[in-house]
């Protein structure tokens, strides 16, 4: 089965760390056995959009259904095969009991950031000691693009009032975003001394 949606539309483009109203978003649905190939499809495209399995057949999310989504659902030929629901959890259970059910890869979630910050804690510790020269940081700073996102892949970006106090994505998107930011200048000297247009290709 091939994954037909359009994972280069970031769904990092709309955080949920304002303040949270409470109300989780709920995606039903019934696929044939038979038509495996979009079930499949369909929960990888939950999951990438940040939704959890609560339970067989029933995906959860703390964010809005993004028209991305839809579109995405579309795209995967699944839409008419989903029902989405506007909900409040009302108990039993603590809420954060209802988050360790459906997105039980928060343990390594957590575990990843915290890799990723102890790494780029060490770059920006380089920078300031001038042990990176132009090219140095041009990969690094390809580097760091990456190794965030291999772990913010997987973020189901939810509210603060859902996760731990010292939740470290926060810290973690802050760090990503000054290591960008220091090795910005000597990244773009080092590409001006590489980069050849086709103009300078032709003349050659």
């Amino acid at each position: 089965c091939s994954l037909a949606f359009n994972a280069s539309r970031s769904k990092f483009s709309s955080p949920s760390e304002k303040a949270w109203d409470g109300m989780w978003t709920i995606v039903v649905y019934s696929v044939r056995e038979e038509q495996r190939c979009l079930r499949d499809a369909l929960r990888c495209s939950l999951k990438w959009w940040g939704f959890g399995s609560l339970a067989p057949g029933t995906w959860i999310s703390t964010r809005v259904l993004l028209p991305e989504i839809e579109d995405d659902l579309r795209e995967l030929g699944v839409w008419e095969y989903v029902s989405v629901f506007k909900s409040k959890y009302l108990g039993p259970k603590d809420p954060r009991a209802i988050v360790a059910k459906a997105f039980p890869e928060l343990d390594s979630l957590e575990a990843g950031y915290r890799e990723y910050i102890t790494k780029a804690k060490t770059v920006l510790q380089g920078v300031d000691a001038g042990l990176l020269d132009d090219e140095e940081c041009f990969a690094t700073r390809m580097h760091n693009l990456w190794e965030i996102y291999v772990v913010a892949k997987d973020d189901p970006i939810l509210p603060p009032a859902l996760l731990p106090e010292d939740w470290p994505r926060f810290e973690a998107v802050e760090l990503s975003a000054q290591v960008r930011h220091v090795l910005s200048a000597p990244a773009e000297r080092f590409f001006n001394t590489i980069y050849v247009t086709s103009e300078q290709i032709d003349q050659n």
